[in-house]
């Protein structure tokens, strides 16, 4: 019996039509209103996974009070749904600093390039 061998190739290249729709893609992504709309989904997600999960026992709660919540299975559900929520939350987040960080850089480009040709102007 022949090994099962899978090879995969790495000079694959994108069909060449379609690099206009990632050039597309990228910068709707990469546009200052994603960063935005980032920036909402993240608060949002973030204050209802917060608002969910204010029915934990308190840190000030005893273990017999953590445990007899626990075994009462209280609002294990709505609990669940907030743990749920804050990982998305954090992809929002990461999205919202990556778009920011990159029209830093963008402003950070066109200032310097303003800058080095005024003072190529003055010299």
């Amino acid at each position: 019996m022949r090994p099962f061998t899978v090879t995969m190739s790495r000079t694959a290249t994108p069909d060449p039509s379609m690099n206009h729709l990632i050039t597309e893609t990228r910068d709707r992504i990469r546009a200052p209103w994603a960063a935005g709309v980032a920036g909402l989904v993240f608060s949002f997600l973030f204050v209802v996974s917060l608002l969910l999960l204010r029915g934990l026992p308190v840190f000030t709660a005893t273990d017999a009070e953590v445990a007899e919540w626990f075994a009462s299975g209280g609002d294990t559900a709505v609990v669940i749904a907030a743990l749920y929520c804050i990982p998305f939350a954090a992809v929002a987040f990461l999205w919202f600093v990556a778009v920011i960080r990159d029209q830093i850089g963008i402003a950070r480009t066109s200032s310097s390039r303003r800058c080095s040709s005024a003072a190529a102007c003055c010299s």
